[in-house]
């Protein structure tokens, strides 16, 4: 039987690939691992292979930690995909100008604007009737319906959210998405009904109105966590979501929406944003975080090689029966 592949599993492996790691002795015989609510992946249950070498660029990850204009145009049918991108066109707004020549080619690129085009048409659509049908909905989100309208992508136009707005949807997105608030939890009975297949699919036991949920709102959730380096350090908005990012941070999501990964992104986003604004990761963060978020703070958001130490120290004292030698070795703790 092939190993297990969740969302985790594609972000650890595209680490692994586009860093160049080679196969290691912490692997998954050796260590234990992490779950997600509970919920125990059998690997042999599941029958998904693991990629092989050189499968980082097919990776979902690929896109999402890149500017890459897809060699397959086929992949514009796939919802996640067209999301991905959208979110893609929201962070290149963010963008400081001339830092990334590939940001220019992405958004100007045909292909990619229709992929956008025809993902605000088909959300936007989803966006309202979601937000008719949920009061609190509607409170929350309703100031966020500038991104579902092709003119945001076309143009330089910005918002008119308040901080107010963001720091709600940010709220929202943590209560929901990672505490559970909401989300129906498959009952044990149910997923032993599940397991009389030769297959069994842990993504069978999702809530999937709350998966079809987070994909209709996936891009204001993006462009909140965006929207946080642009408050003033020392504002009351700024220190709101700085406990809020912790949390996120902190807090594994309560399922998975799909093999893509999406809220995978966002927890490293998070990490990414809480880096650059806050800076300050305590020993309760870095214990609580999973082995590769520590492995992405060290190694990918841009931090000066005396506080990537730190952080590793900090990590490796919760695990001081592993023998953990670098930096490189948390990630194979992930899986």
């Amino acid at each position: 039987m092939g190993a297990i592949m969740c969302g985790y599993c594609f972000v650890a492996n595209y680490f692994k690939e586009s860093d160049g790691l080679s196969p290691h002795r912490l692997d998954a015989q050796n260590t234990a691992p992490y779950e997600v609510d509970d919920i125990n992946f059998e690997a042999e249950e599941v029958t998904i292979e693991t990629p092989g070498s050189n499968t980082s660029s097919k990776l979902p990850q690929s896109y999402q930690e890149n500017f890459i204009v897809p060699e397959n145009y086929k992949i514009s049918e796939h919802e996640g995909l067209r999301e991905l991108f959208v979110a893609k066109f929201i962070e290149s707004k963010f963008c400081k100008t001339n830092t990334n020549p590939d940001v220019g080619k992405f958004t100007s690129n045909r292909f990619i604007v229709d992929c956008v085009s025809k993902s605000c048409a088909v959300q936007k659509e989803r966006f309202l009737s979601s937000l008719k049908t949920s009061k609190n909905l509607s409170i929350i989100f309703s100031g966020f319906h500038f991104l579902y309208d092709e003119s945001y992508y076309n143009n330089n136009s910005g918002d008119c959210l308040g901080h107010k707005n963001i720091i709600g949807a940010l709220r929202y997105y943590y209560a929901w998405w990672h505490k559970g608030f909401g989300i129906r939890r498959a009952s044990a009975e149910e997923v032993d009904n599940m397991r009389t297949g030769v297959v069994f699919d842990p993504l069978n036991t999702r809530d999937k109105n709350a998966s079809d949920l987070f994909l209709v709102l996936f891009r204001c959730f993006f462009y909140s966590l965006q929207k946080v380096s642009t408050f003033p350090v020392g504002s009351i908005s700024y220190i709101y979501a700085k406990n809020i990012l912790r949390k996120i941070i902190t807090t594994s999501p309560f399922m998975l929406p799909d093999f893509g990964a999406l809220d995978l992104w966002l927890l490293r986003l998070a990490v990414k944003i809480y880096a650059q604004n806050y800076g300050d990761f305590s020993t309760e963060m870095i214990g609580s975080m999973r082995p590769v978020f520590v492995y992405y703070l060290c190694k990918h958001c841009g931090l000066e090689a005396a506080f990537s130490n730190t952080y590793f120290e900090l990590f490796k004292s919760f695990h001081n029966d592993l023998n953990l030698n670098s930096i490189d070795d948390i990630i194979w703790l992930d899986h």
